[in-house]
């Protein structure tokens, strides 16, 4: 009965984590998205335009810069390094005969 508790709060922390992660990544490909069509429908615009000028539109319109969106990748890896940690805690605790159950199930 306890052994149950444990796995299932390991499974629920695992899919909480797998969701965290994959609505992170998918966050940072909105992000790149969003800033490439805003990048291509500013350069049809401002071609003319200095670039101090350009930098501070961008900034009004509150596009991600290069930094922002380097730093939320690296966000991302860290994340999945994190997720990676854990999972491979969760599978160090588990019994041997729950090991060998998850990788029945596998297969």
């Amino acid at each position: 009965m306890i052994t149950d508790t444990g796995e299932n709060m390991n499974t629920k922390t695992k899919e909480t984590l797998d969701k965290i992660l994959g609505q992170a990544k998918e966050s940072v490909k909105v992000l790149e998205l969003l800033q490439h069509e805003a990048v291509s429908r500013a350069k049809s615009v401002v071609a003319n335009l200095p670039n101090e000028k350009i930098a501070e539109a961008f900034r009004k319109m509150g596009f991600a810069t290069r930094a922002e969106v380097e730093a939320l990748e690296q966000k991302v890896e860290t994340l999945a390094e994190e997720v990676a940690t854990l999972t491979s805690k969760l599978q160090q605790k588990k019994s041997p005969k729950d090991r060998t159950k998850d990788q029945e199930s596998s297969i």
